[in-house]
């Protein structure tokens, strides 16, 4: 039904193209691959070796434990098969790092790399740092850390077909006072033939531990990665936003990618590209089954209600997720990068309009709509201040329009004007 794929569209701001699977043979030959390496079956094989590291000797972090555990559930619940270690020395590591190489080799399909610790760059390389490395100058990090190409040569490796980095590992350097030169952050590295490589900011900047259970980063990713048909590029584009918002434009993350398929962690892999993906037309109205519940309103389907006095379709996302004002515009800017060009945030009088029969739309909403006191939805305005507007929908106070900050966190409408009728 229609209002089917438009539940998935708004609640990730995306659209899930048709999943297609490309014989293994095809995609081999792409990747420069021997077609016999693997059979057809393995390429919907997910593996991810996921490491965080918070009790170090010199400057412990609060959140690497933590953003590990986020980052592995995560990913079991998108299909992944995940060894998690936590606060692991560098023989823990290299073990661990050359037997999920050898485990991708033999199972093929989709690597992931997670790491969440210190990390620093010396002489323009990476590294990754163990718990308890007994690192006292520049030239000790070489043979008492972990380098990053270690990490990924051994995927390249595995002749898989594609792999993803993710670095939350940009924090101060723990050392820089005992080295004679340091440079901040991680140093820019090439993503190998197939590969994406995320930072949690961009190369030679620092990262914020976070103040909070969860780095920032690792937050902000995780919940992208969980908008279902959202594309990996796209994933880490909310992200980035997220994490500019949430920092104050103070912390930018940054991907080096050399991938040419498309990757869904709540979807499917795609080999050699989107098979001829084509935005659908703007929504036309179909007649619905259900009997209609007044002259105004229609049911249509998942949430979606046809409003005929105003001539648009709404739709809300679950309650339990609220959205800054730029996390709200993401999701508009992200639909007409799409070619959804109708999608948008409410105006003041379409809302006020709406409490003319106010019970029919909030069941018609299917108990999306969040009405305790104080709860706000943000309108598709700025106040003559430069605030976002936000308006109170609630039976205790409705129709009250504020000013907002926009680093604040309302609930989030959306509309759509018809065609049809």
């Amino acid at each position: 039904m229609i209002c089917k794929r438009y539940r998935f569209l708004i609640t990730a701001g995306f659209v899930l193209s048709t999943s297609i699977l490309l014989p293994a043979a095809v995609a081999a030959q792409n990747r420069g691959i021997a077609s016999t390496h693997r059979p057809d079956k393995e390429s919907d094989a997910r593996t991810a070796l996921v490491i965080g590291n918070s009790n170090y000797r010199s400057s412990p972090l609060k959140n690497p434990a933590n953003d590990a555990k986020l980052m592995a559930d995560t990913l079991k619940s998108s299909g992944f098969s995940v060894e998690m270690l936590v606060d692991v020395s560098q023989n823990e590591m290299k073990r661990a790092i050359l037997n999920f190489g050898r485990k991708l080799r033999a199972e093929g399909g989709v690597g992931l790399f997670y790491f969440a610790g210190h990390g620093m760059q010396v002489g323009g390389q990476n590294y990754l740092i163990p718990v308890n490395a007994p690192i006292e100058s520049e030239r000790d990090v070489e043979i008492e850390a972990v380098a990053a190409n270690y990490v990924t040569s051994k995927m390249a490796d595995a002749n898989n077909l594609m792999n993803i980095v993710i670095l939350d590992a940009c924090r101060n350097n723990p050392f820089a006072r005992s080295f004679r030169s340091s440079s901040n952050g991680l140093a820019f590295m090439d993503a190998p033939s197939g590969t994406l490589v995320a930072y949690a900011t961009s190369p030679g900047s620092v990262a914020a531990d976070g103040t909070n259970n969860n780095g920032v980063y690792t937050e902000q990713l995780v919940r992208a990665m969980q908008q279902e048909g959202a594309r990996i590029e796209d994933v880490f584009k909310v992200a980035r936003l997220g994490v500019q918002g949430e920092t104050d434009g103070k912390q930018t993350p940054w991907e080096s990618s050399s991938l040419t398929g498309n990757f869904y962690f709540f979807g499917t892999v795609i080999i050699n590209g989107d098979p001829g993906y084509r935005p659908p037309p703007p929504i036309a109205v179909h007649s619905s089954p259900e009997p209609l519940v007044s002259e105004r309103f229609e049911f249509l389907d998942d949430g979606f209600i046809l409003d005929k006095k105003n001539k648009v379709v709404w739709f809300a996302p679950e309650v339990r997720q609220t959205y800054t004002w730029k996390q709200a515009q993401v999701h508009v800017a992200a639909l007409k990068e799409r070619g959804y060009t109708n999608w948008r945030l409410p105006k003041e009088n379409e809302i006020d309009s709406v409490r003319e029969e106010y019970k029919i739309w909030l069941r018609g909403m299917g108990g999306n709509v969040r009405t305790a006191a104080g709860a706000r939805y943000w309108l598709d305005s700025i106040s003559k201040w430069g605030r976002a507007e936000a308006i109170t929908f609630s039976k205790s106070a409705p129709g009250k329009v504020e000013g907002r900050a926009q680093s604040e966190k309302m609930w989030l409408l959306m509309v759509a004007p018809t065609r049809g009728g």
